[in-house]
């Protein structure tokens, strides 16, 4: 077994070990996924009622990785999806002020009024 098969076979077997048990409207199954593509990469996917999925970002693990620093990739996989989907949801005035998917480039060509 190569040094990536072993890693991902730890990750997937550590994963099974984690819960994350929060409702969110909307969604009908949350799960954590790796994926190997020579490298190990975990990733939040998420299930609609419709069958739909949304995927948060990929997650790189290390093969050097401790058993820990797994499990606190996982998580912060899942604050980073939770933050994702709060940012667009959160509005002021009925306008998305948080938005996950502001350009960066535009942020520059047009930077907001100082107050």
């Amino acid at each position: 077994m190569s040094t990536y098969e072993a890693l991902s076979t730890r990750v997937t077997e550590l994963l099974r070990e984690t819960k994350f048990d929060l409702q969110i409207q909307g969604i009908y199954d949350l799960r954590m996924v790796v994926l190997d593509h020579s490298n190990t990469w975990i990733q939040v996917r998420a299930i609609d009622e419709d069958g739909a999925a949304q995927n948060g970002r990929m997650w790189y693990v290390s093969p050097f990785a401790c058993d820990s620093e797994i499990v606190m990739t996982a998580f912060n996989a899942w604050l980073a999806y939770l933050e994702h989907e709060a940012r667009e949801a959160f509005t002021f005035r009925d306008t998305q002020v948080a938005s996950p998917r502001w350009d960066v480039a535009d942020l520059a060509a047009n930077p907001p009024a100082r107050a």
